[in-house]
């Protein structure tokens, strides 16, 4: 059965990429416990074995994930600015509530400062960055004494790269690159080559998780898939050997410049298996609270327990926290801001007037299709 067709079958909605947001945030959780339990020594020894397909594959799965589904954002969109609109109103409200609670609850709750000092000091003001993607790790006086010391929400460094995606996708369809498969096709072919020259001839810097470059191929790669949905198979055996692929990959020096396409297949193939949906467990996309949250979450734990820390002692407190906290952002913050995309039409009349920046990639299908 066709990929498309697979699509078709689940209303365009399979369950497999519900649960595999869900489950790639909670792994990202859950991998980050050795570094935040042991220090970056620890997991350096840890990951940099046969073990660092396991970490390392994760991000790529949910970036691939991202562009498989993002792709079919811009194919429904009828202009650029809903487009765009439509992502900001997804990531930018979760985001910057995160930041706020982060810079003036978890902040004054921890810091070694004094509060005048806490709220005088450089680095409070300048954590305010994160929320236009000007990645800052510090706030002042907060888990200095950690064994990952210091930073207060590492995952945020992805932030940057997911925009750069968007812009990327928008940049595309911009210049009709989704008019014609095969100009698709060299074009990310072009890309991926040039990232290969620039970084991929380096030598190896030993990097448990992947460069962000890797993230873009990825998201990418997912695009493809999506744009040839109805030309490629979902195929098991397709999906085994790519998943070989994919781990012998993170194994090899520069592999991971080569990752993204088999890494793609692997997740967009678990993503149709189309399971039974759970309405608890689905009752809301819980996974961008969760990925946002648990780091900060992780770090408190680990400074609160510092005495007896271990990774499954801190798990006890960190993935029940992480979850409520998920399930709140998605009911006071997410949802309600998402009910904001029925006032695209009318911010864009008002801005653009009568200019309409068309979504170009709505021609490729009929076009293929003639």
């Amino acid at each position: 059965m066709l990929i498309k067709q697979k699509m078709a079958a689940a209303d365009s909605r399979p369950s497999g990429f519900d649960y595999m947001r869900l489950g790639l945030a909670l792994s990202v959780v859950g991998l980050h416990f050795v570094t935040i339990d042991y220090g970056d020594s620890f997991a350096n020894q840890f990951w940099n074995t046969w073990r660092r397909p396991i970490g390392a594959i994760v991000l790529p799965m949910f970036f691939s994930l991202s562009g498989f589904l993002v792709a079919g954002s811009l194919f429904r969109s009828k202009t650029l600015f809903s487009f765009l609109g439509l992502r900001v109103i997804r990531i930018a409200p979760a985001l910057a509530v995160e930041i706020l609670l982060c810079a003036f609850i978890l902040g004054p709750l921890l810091t070694t400062f004094s509060l005048s000092e806490y709220f005088s000091n450089r680095l409070f003001y300048m954590y305010f960055f994160n929320i236009i993607g000007h990645v800052q790790f510090l706030l002042p006086g907060i888990f200095a004494s950690n064994p990952h010391p210091n930073v207060v929400n590492e995952q945020l460094w992805t932030i940057p790269w997911e925009l750069r995606c968007y812009i990327l996708i928008a940049g595309m369809s911009l210049i009709c690159v989704f008019r014609s498969r095969a100009f698709l096709v060299v074009f990310v072919l072009v890309f991926n080559a040039a990232i290969f020259s620039y970084y991929g001839l380096r030598p190896p810097d030993g990097w448990v998780s992947v460069h962000g470059t890797i993230l873009v191929e990825s998201f990418l790669a997912g695009i493809v898939l999506f744009v040839f949905s109805d030309k490629l198979g979902h195929n098991r055996w397709c999906f085994a050997a790519c998943l070989i692929a994919t781990i012998a990959l993170l194994l090899m020096p520069h592999g991971d410049y080569l990752v993204s396409l088999p890494a793609a297949y692997v997740t967009v193939y678990l993503g149709l298996l189309n399971p039974l949906r759970s309405t608890v467990v689905l009752s809301g996309d819980y996974s961008y609270g969760v990925y946002l949250y648990g780091f900060p979450i992780q770090q408190a734990v680990a400074y609160v327990n510092n005495i007896h820390r271990s990774w499954y002692l801190d798990a006890m407190f960190v993935l029940p926290l992480t979850l409520i906290v998920a399930i709140a952002s998605w009911w006071l913050v997410e949802k309600p801001t998402l009910s904001l995309r029925k006032y695209l039409p009318f911010i864009e009349s008002s801005i653009l007037g009568k200019i309409k920046i068309r979504s170009l990639a709505r021609a490729l299908p009929r076009r293929d299709a003639s």
